[in-house]
């Protein structure tokens, strides 16, 4: 048992390091490359919104967007669907705002956000050099969308970042403690990761993309870009770009965008996102298998994915045994990499996006939740259950 607690103790102070580490790259990245952006506009630029029920927010999406058409002259368009149904749809509401020459009506009653895509994309491709995707709830900062104007045509994909900060203060304590949690990430994992990929020269990269804020060069589209059969077709295709060795480029500006308002709606929203990650190595064996150097990007990938369900069950065990054995001295040691990984890795999002009271007691609480999806996911795939499309609530 005691070994076992000292492993968890040794890996759970890796994480910590290395999630520091990410952060000040992160930041430093940002810093240095947004002030050396020099606009160029080069480019011709297109961005689709895909939108399903955004009747709560769409007024303030078409405003948001159309405000950036008018200062960059890019190309926006609405992308709605048949699933749903007149009267009161979000592209009625979109047409009796700006018209219907920016919508985009994917016809069909049936499809995810993939199909929405695959469909807008088919449309424009020939029309512009990048088509950039965002959600109906992003607000991305519009010196983004000229860094884009002005990227490289060599370059395959460009991904904005993100910070979940846009109905912060509407949100509840345990829901302000997952915007700063899924912002934290962003900086400690996500972006070093992108920079990674971006420097990398050999075929040797396994890492997914985000489907808002994500600018796909017009010569990758096809009639199948997005994998129609998943519900997180970003993660799919990341995986697909970065074993393909496809260019990318991070763009030093981010996405602004929201969180779901319950603690019960990101337990939903988690168990989608696992489902892809867990099944990974179905989905692309064949493809690892041929190249060794993969196997060890794989290991460290499918670690994080097991941590993301097994990481505060491991913690707590450990906080069990040793109560359980009066292990004062192991308690001492797992209390301090808990501040440590709640306070200090989460104190410079909390300042960015503001502290409340009980603000670290909540990121806290978020932790050790964290793991409720994905071990809601697990358990329906072992009872073979396919994990149901939930719309988060905006």
């Amino acid at each position: 048992m005691l070994v076992f607690c000292l492993a968890i103790l040794f890996v759970f102070i890796l994480i910590i390091i290395k999630h520091g580490v990410g952060i000040h790259k992160s930041m430093s990245f940002i810093k240095t490359s947004s002030a050396n952006f020099v606009n160029h506009r080069i480019n011709r630029l297109a961005l689709i919104v895909p939108v399903f029920e955004e009747q709560s927010i769409i007024d303030d999406t078409i405003e948001y967007f159309e405000s950036i058409r008018v200062d960059t002259g890019v190309g926006v368009y609405y992308v709605t669907t048949g699933r749903e149904s007149e009267p009161g749809s979000t592209k009625s509401i979109i047409s009796s705002k700006i018209g219907d020459n920016s919508i985009i009506h994917y016809p069909k009653t049936h499809g995810y956000k993939a199909s929405q895509l695959n469909f807008a994309l088919s449309k424009l491709k020939h029309e512009y050099d990048f088509i950039g995707i965002f959600d109906a709830d992003s607000k991305p900062d519009i010196n983004g969308i000229k860094y884009v104007e002005s990227a490289s045509k060599e370059i395959d994909i460009l991904q904005m970042p993100s910070i979940y900060n846009t109905n912060y203060e509407n949100l509840g304590v345990i829901s302000k403690a997952n915007a700063i949690f899924q912002t934290r990430w962003t900086l400690c994992y996500e972006i070093p990761q992108w920079i990674k990929w971006s420097k990398a020269r050999k075929e040797n990269k396994l890492m997914y993309l985000v489907g808002h804020g994500l600018f796909l060069n017009t010569k990758l589209i096809t009639k199948c870009t997005f994998d129609e059969k998943t519900i997180t077709e970003d993660l799919f295709f990341g995986y697909k770009s970065s074993l393909s060795n496809k260019k990318l480029r991070l763009v030093p500006f981010f996405d602004y965008c929201s969180c779901p308002k319950s603690l019960f709606e990101n337990v939903l929203q988690a168990s989608r996102w696992y489902y892809e990650e867990f099944l990974l190595p179905f989905h692309f064996f064949k493809d690892i298998a041929k190249r060794p150097l993969l196997y060890s990007k794989f290991v460290i990938r499918y670690f994080h994915i097991l941590t993301w369900a097994l990481g505060p069950v491991s913690v707590i065990a450990v906080i069990v045994i040793a109560t359980i054995n009066a292990t004062y001295w192991l308690l001492l040691i797992i209390a301090l990499e808990v501040c440590l990984y709640v306070v200090v890795l989460h104190k410079c999002t909390v300042k960015n996006l503001g502290s409340y009271h009980f603000c670290y007691t909540a990121i806290l609480l978020k932790s050790i939740t964290n793991c409720i999806g994905p071990l809601l996911c697990i358990l329906r795939i072992l009872s073979f259950q396919r994990i149901p499309f939930n719309k988060t609530s905006r």
